[in-house]
C-alpha cells in the first residue's frame, strides 16, 4: 500500500511529502469554495456525484433526471462538499480528537468550529481544494458525515442520479455508494489526504479505495482538476 501511494503521488505530480508547507493553502473556506468555483470547476459545471449542469450554483435538476428526495431548497443548489468529511478529519488526523471534543463541551461553538481556531492540520485539511467538489446541497446534506462503501440492494432517492445513500438505521453503520464513474476520483482524493494528513485509514477503506481507484482510473477532466490546483496550491 504504501509504494501504490508514492507511485500515484509521483504519477499526478502532486507534492505530497512529510514536510510539505501548508502555506500555499486557502486561508478560509470561503476562500477555498470561491476558487473551486472560479479556477477549477468554472468550464465544467456538473455537479460531482449526478452529473448535474449547474449555472451561479444553481442546478438544473431535469439535465440528469434528479428527483428532489425531500429538501427542495438545498436540492436547487449547489454545495462544497468534503469527500473526507470534517468529523473524520478531525477524527482520523493527529490530535484532531480532542480538539472537536473539546469544542462540543464549549458553549457558543462546536467540535468544527473550534478546530478550526485552534488546530492548523485541521484547518488546512479543511480548505484544501482537493477534497472539494461541487455537489447538489441535498445530496451534500443526506451523505452527513458517512462513509463511502457499498449499500445492498438499488436504493434510489434521487431519480436517476446513481447515488445510494443508507440513511436508516445505525448511525455507525450508514453507508454512501456512489457511481462506479467517480469512485476512483473519491479514491485518490482520500489517498491524497492519507498522505499528506496522515489520516488513519482502516485496513477496509484501504482495500476498498485501492480497488475503487483500479476500476476508475484517473480521466481526462480528473487530471485538468489535479494540474489546477496544484497551480492555485503550489508544490
Amino acid at each position: 500500500m504504501k509504494n501504490f501511494i508514492i507511485s500515484y503521488a509521483l504519477t499526478l505530480n502532486i507534492l505530497v511529502v512529510a514536510n510539505t508547507s501548508f502555506a500555499n493553502s486557502p486561508s478560509s473556506f470561503n476562500s477555498a469554495k470561491k476558487l473551486m468555483y472560479q479556477k477549477i470547476y468554472y468550464d465544467n459545471q456538473k455537479t460531482f456525484y449526478c452529473g448535474c449542469d449547474y449555472s451561479n450554483r444553481k442546478v438544473d435538476l431535469n439535465s440528469c433526471g434528479y428527483q428532489v428526495r425531500k429538501n427542495k431548497p438545498r436540492a436547487s443548489r449547489t454545495e462544497a462538499e468534503h469527500i473526507v468529511p470534517a468529523y473524520w478529519l478531525a477524527q482520523l488526523t493527529p490530535l484532531g480528537r480532542s480538539c472537536w471534543l473539546e469544542g462540543t463541551k464549549r458553549k457558543g461553538t462546536n467540535g468544527r468550529k473550534y478546530c478550526l481556531k485552534t488546530n492548523k492540520t485541521f484547518k488546512q485539511a479543511y480548505n484544501d481544494l482537493m477534497n472539494l467538489v461541487p455537489s447538489i446541497g441535498e445530496v451534500n446534506g443526506d451523505r452527513s458525515n458517512y462513509q463511502f462503501g457499498l449499500v445492498s440492494g438499488e436504493i434510489r432517492s434521487y431519480g436517476t442520479c446513481d447515488i445510494e445513500i443508507n440513511i436508516s438505521g445505525a448511525r455507525n453503520l450508514r453507508k454512501v455508494e456512489p457511481a462506479p464513474s467517480v469512485r476512483g476520483d473519491i479514491a485518490r482524493i482520500y489517498f491524497y489526504m492519507f498522505k499528506k494528513y496522515g489520516l488513519n485509514l482502516s485496513m477496509q477503506t484501504k482495500k476498498l479505495m485501492n480497488a475503487w481507484h483500479q476500476l476508475d482510473p484517473i480521466d481526462d477532466w480528473e487530471s485538468v482538476r489535479l494540474k489546477r490546483i496544484e497551480i492555485i496550491q503550489g508544490k
